[in-house]
């Protein structure tokens, strides 16, 4: 089909080098591979309606993060015991069992915390459902950017919610009111922020405020992966230069994806009477992140786990017949929810109960994002946008952790700040008590009661081993 131009040439994506997967043993699914088709609005129609058709090509081979817990018994001597290098894991938000994709399986030893409290005058951060109308009449639908098929209709929404919040000029507008009456202090007033999903999201969004709001031109400033190769370059700042911006007064908004401020990157006032405070006092997330249906982070970081998983709960005590039941069991239950994963597109709406780790997942990146704004104790308030992250709500229904994101994040968090294990809650308490508390009383966001569970297991009738001691065939585990 290539070589008859009906098929683009093949692209490898390959997540890990064969050198590595020499050292790191096999995944639990073993060498499991697939083919997957997608039909995706193509860009070429700017109305969406023509399909552009992917074939992608799938093999999970290998479990590269059980090195970091296996190092240290790298070497072994010939008396059986074993040695090697000392591993030193750090991350503050590496702690959250339910994401398969950031959490290290290790209890914290350390938690570095504040030597002094937050200040005693400052707000209590802030959190709000804020969706935008698409048009002035009452019963208007709100503006929506994840889940729309059409990249031409996404791109319009998100100019109309910056028109929406900027109309009005730096004195007037939506935003200038919230940023005027949160937390100023010393008379240094902090700034403002639109969060996308991507640097070409923040490049195009710029370009149009830049056209259709002259008034905030210079105020506005977008976080690039390059600097533009023609044209001005005002106005836009690659992520190596951003933290040069806390002590810049010419602008007000910056507008960037989550990945933009990483780790380590932070725009505070490095002078005056806010020292260390975080410049960027209000966060406005006009998407919602999501990966695209084809995207296979979640699968291959759930593949990971399960083989995590199996592989630190054994002992010595376990005979080899009774390790190969729970090894088959666990297996199956792997394939159960991965093969699920593999037969559709993903669609946050169609996930069921893995909505949970789908939601930890991207929860990690959106609290890193949400903690560049609580730089020195400061609080935070953040409104979120995009009707995609409440559905339901929008519409005058009660959202549930399986239908909102929000309520789904904060029944993860409420789940651990109240388990029976004392560590972990404390844990959770010191990692992410600063995001529960406005979390639990967000505004605008209509939650119903606790959901009952009454979904069923979905039933695996596509066996990809098609072997007589496939564990898919009903083993005792």
């Amino acid at each position: 089909m290539i070589d008859q131009g009906l098929l683009d040439p093949v692209h490898v994506d390959e997540l890990v080098s064969k050198a590595l997967l020499l050292a790191s043993p096999d995944n639990i699914l073993g060498s499991l591979s697939g083919v997957r088709f997608f039909s995706t609005p193509s860009p070429r129609d700017p109305l969406g309606r023509a399909v552009d058709l992917q074939l992608q090509y799938v093999v999970f081979t290998g479990t590269p993060r059980l090195l970091m817990y296996r190092m240290h018994e790298w070497i072994k001597r010939a008396d059986g015991t074993r040695d090697g290098p000392a591993v030193l894991l750090t991350s503050a938000t590496s702690f959250l069992p339910p994401s398969p994709a950031h959490h290290v399986a290790v209890a914290p030893h350390y938690v570095l915390q504040r030597l002094r409290p937050e200040r005693e005058d400052a707000p209590d951060s802030y959190y709000e459902f804020r969706p935008i109308r698409d048009g002035q009449a009452a019963d208007a639908p709100f503006l929506r950017f994840s889940g729309e098929r059409s990249e031409t209709v996404r791109m319009a929404n998100l100019e109309k919610m910056a028109l929406a919040l900027l109309d009005g000029g730096p004195i007037n507008s939506q935003l200038a009111r919230d940023c005027a009456k949160f937390d100023p202090r010393d008379g240094v007033p902090r700034k403002a922020a639109f969060v996308v999903n991507s640097y070409d999201q923040a490049r195009r969004l710029k370009h149009f405020i830049d056209l259709r709001l002259p008034a905030w031109r210079d105020k506005v400033v977008a976080v690039v992966d390059d600097l533009p190769d023609f044209g001005l370059t005002t106005g836009y700042v690659t992520s190596s230069r951003v933290e040069s911006l806390g002590d810049d007064d010419r602008w007000q908004v910056l507008i960037f994806p989550p990945g933009a401020l990483g780790r380590g990157t932070n725009v505070v006032f490095t002078t005056g009477p806010r020292q260390r405070d975080a410049a960027i006092g209000t966060l406005y997330f006009l998407t919602r992140p999501h990966p695209t249906p084809h995207d296979m982070s979640l699968p291959v970081s759930m593949a990971a786990k399960a083989t995590l998983d199996f592989d630190l709960r054994q002992d010595d005590s376990t005979s080899l017949e009774q390790l190969g039941r729970r090894w088959l069991g666990a297996r199956r239950q792997a394939y159960q929810q991965i093969g699920r994963l593999l037969r559709r597109p993903l669609y946050a709406r169609g996930l069921g109960k893995l909505f949970e780790p789908f939601t930890a997942n991207i929860a990690v990146n959106l609290m890193q994002t949400i903690g560049r704004a609580m730089r020195n104790g400061c609080p935070v308030q953040c409104f979120f946008v995009d009707r995609a992250w409440a559905e339901k709500t929008s519409r005058g229904e009660l959202d549930n952790e399986t239908s909102s994101m929000l309520v789904q994040l904060r029944v993860i968090l409420e789940k651990g700040v109240s388990s029976d294990d004392q560590r972990e809650a404390a844990l959770y308490q010191a990692l992410y008590g600063a995001f529960l508390r406005p979390l639990t009383d967000i505004h605008g966001l209509n939650v119903a009661p606790v959901l009952e569970d009454t979904s069923v297991e979905e039933e695996w009738h596509d066996n990809p081993l098609w072997a007589a001691d496939a564990p898919l065939k009903g083993e005792e585990t």
